[in-house]
C-alpha cells in the first residue's frame, strides 16, 4: 500500500498501483442433469451445502501450503495470516498428516 500511494500520480490508487493480477474465476459448479438420479443436493439445506464446501476449500488451501512449505506448519502459518495453533488443529481435524505419508 506504502508503494502504490509513493506510484499514484492521482488521489485514486488503482490495481496497476497495487500490482494486483486478477486470478481467473473459478471453473463453473458441475451441473445437475435429471437422469433418474437423485440431485446431490436433496435432503441438504443450502447452509449445509455451503459449509461441506467451505470445509472442502479450507481443507485443500491447507494441504497446498503445506506442500508448498514442505510441511513445515508455521511457515503456512505465516503465509496464511493465521496463528500456527490453528494450522496445527486444522491440520488435525482434516487428518492432514506432515510427516510424509498421509496427504502430502
Amino acid at each position: 500500500i506504502r508503494r502504490a500511494v509513493l506510484l499514484a500520480d492521482e488521489k485514486i490508487i488503482t490495481e496497476k498501483h497495487l500490482e494486483i493480477s486478477r486470478t481467473p474465476a473459478p471453473a463453473p459448479a458441475p451441473t445437475y442433469t435429471s437422469k433418474g438420479d437423485e440431485p446431490p443436493w436433496k435432503n441438504q439445506s443450502l447452509k449445509d451445502i455451503i459449509k461441506k464446501s467451505n470445509i472442502s476449500m479450507e481443507r485443500e488451501v491447507i494441504i497446498q501450503v503445506l506442500k508448498y512449505t514442505g510441511g513445515n506448519k508455521a511457515k503456512a502459518a505465516r503465509l496464511l495470516q493465521v496463528d500456527y495453533k490453528t494450522i496445527h488443529t486444522k491440520a488435525k481435524k482434516f487428518g492432514i498428516s506432515t510427516t510424509g505419508k498421509d496427504e502430502i
